[in-house]
């Protein structure tokens, strides 16, 4: 005689593992945190340091410049297939196109960084980092607060020198912080986190 499925709980299947009471992701335990860890009291999370902060926005750099240089090279051969006959540009076009490849940094990294940060919560950068923004209260992270925290790091990185010294003096404050909330952060009322 065979049991009834009602007196044979389901058995957990081949190769996935139990869950653990007060577990992590996986069905295992959430890891401790390292002893030098800073946590963020509203998340309970782990804050980035400086150095993790930096690899993700180097890669981050990385992958703008490729968008950038791809984006140049669209509008370039748009340009050449519209108008077959123009052997030359005008010195118009070339400054106009020269000011917005050289100001236009700022635009490009704001609108990378919103559109991922609305997104995910996360930059490719970050990702591979495995860092997270996110809310300094703990609530989820709004649309205003990612687009006026990507605005405020990319943004000035059109004003060619200062632009460049105002993000790197953000980026300090970061390290020196209690949060490790960099100037940016702290208009948008976010954090940066590792990711579990």
């Amino acid at each position: 005689m065979t049991t009834p499925p009602w007196n044979n709980p389901p058995q957990q299947p081949y190769g996935i593992p139990h869950p653990h009471p007060g577990g992590g992701g996986g069905g295992y335990p959430a890891p401790p945190p390292p002893a030098n860890a800073r946590i963020h009291p509203a998340t309970g999370l782990v804050l980035a340091g400086f150095g993790h902060r930096l690899g993700a926005r180097i890669i981050d750099y990385f992958l703008v410049n490729i968008l950038v240089w791809l984006l140049t090279f669209g509008i370039l051969v748009f340009i050449a297939a519209a108008y077959p006959d123009m052997e030359e540009t005008s010195d118009a076009f070339n400054t106009t196109f020269g000011l917005l490849f050289l100001f236009g940094w700022g635009v490009a990294v704001f609108l990378y960084d919103w559109f991922f940060i609305a997104a995910t919560g996360r930059t490719p950068g970050k990702m591979m980092t495995r860092l997270r923004v996110v809310s300094a209260d703990g609530a989820p992270l709004s649309q205003g607060q990612s687009a006026l925290r990507s605005a405020a790091f990319g943004l000035p990185h059109s004003l060619p020198c200062l632009g460049h010294l105002f993000v790197f003096v953000s980026g300090l404050v970061a390290s020196g912080d209690d949060n490790a909330q960099s100037l940016h952060d702290k208009m948008a009322r976010t954090v940066v986190v590792v990711a579990r």
